[in-house]
């Protein structure tokens, strides 16, 4: 459709992709589910929860995607369509390249952790796995990602697009702290606390438009991968004040450390890029923390 319709064929792309994801999920659904018969007020007192942390998580995404407008509208007035482009290159590649890590957390996680979330220890134990299993994960997934990141950007891109590479390479770093904050923050949704949720969300948006415009106008795409580290850095100090304060939950021994590990190998690996270039870079931190991260997963 885009090659044959070209910019006239996006819509038509969108309506067939979720018109033929609705068809198979129909056609595959589990058919064997007894009916059971519902009157009108049981279906509102056994629904209405749902549909209040339903809401709740409506107002989270609307005030996400808020901030993020009213940061491409700065950069738009300001710097330009260029710096708008450029901007939301680099953001597709740091969350969308790593994403199958969040897919895997949203489907398979959550679902897990809302059957134990009734009892302390037992959520324990699923949040600090979740999260040292996403850590181990993401460690030899962000050091190709970084030293790749020239070779992504010219495949997916453009040459033009190289200025994001600081932001991309940066970035990158903050994916550990992205999938420990949103491991705890589920914990909030799992509990069915939306007022919470909201809130979290909402001082998440205020952090990220107070972090990357000052950081932009500073340094530049440095600065806006330095600004995205920091977000979900204070992101993850934040659920993790409502994990433990609100829920009087903690962690497994360890898991704080294995998070800063992530960071830090993320970081080591975005020096020596600079010092001795990436494809030297590669092996040297690939080999012996794809072994390790192997060995853990066994």
């Amino acid at each position: 459709l885009l090659y044959f319709l070209r910019i006239d064929g996006i819509v038509p792309t969108l309506l067939v992709y979720y018109g033929v994801t609705c068809l198979f999920t129909i056609l595959f659904r589990v058919k064997d589910i007894p009916k059971v018969p519902i009157n009108l007020h049981d279906a509102w007192h056994e629904g209405s929860g749902m549909m209040r942390l339903g809401a709740y998580m409506t107002m989270s995404n609307t005030v996400t995607l808020l901030a993020s407008n009213i940061l491409v509208i700065y950069l738009n007035r300001r710097y330009g369509e260029d710096a708008v482009g450029l901007y939301q290159s680099g953001f597709t590649l740091v969350n969308t390249y790593v994403g199958i890590i969040f897919t895997a957390i949203v489907m398979e996680y959550y679902p897990r952790l809302s059957t134990v979330i009734g009892g302390r220890l037992r959520t324990e134990v699923v949040v600090s796995h979740e999260i040292k299993l996403a850590v181990w994960v993401l460690m030899p997934v962000a050091i190709v990602f970084i030293c790749c990141s020239r070779l992504i950007v010219g495949i997916l891109y453009s040459q033009e697009f190289y200025a994001v590479l600081p932001y991309v390479a940066i970035g990158a770093c903050g994916v550990f702290f992205r999938a420990a904050s949103w491991c705890v923050a589920y914990t909030i949704l799992a509990k069915g606390d939306g007022r919470i949720y909201v809130c979290t969300e909402a001082a998440s948006a205020i952090a990220y438009l107070a972090l990357h415009i000052p950081l932009y106008n500073a340094f530049g795409f440095t600065g806006l991968g330095i600004a995205y580290v920091a977000w979900y850095a204070v992101y993850f100090l934040s659920v993790c004040a409502v994990y433990r304060f609100r829920y009087k939950l903690g962690f497994r021994p360890g898991i704080i450390t294995h998070t800063l590990c992530g960071f830090a190998c993320a970081a080591a690996t975005v020096a020596l890029s600079g010092i001795i270039g990436a494809w030297l870079t590669l092996p040297l931190m690939l080999i012996p923390v794809g072994l390790i991260a192997l060995r853990r997963f066994r």
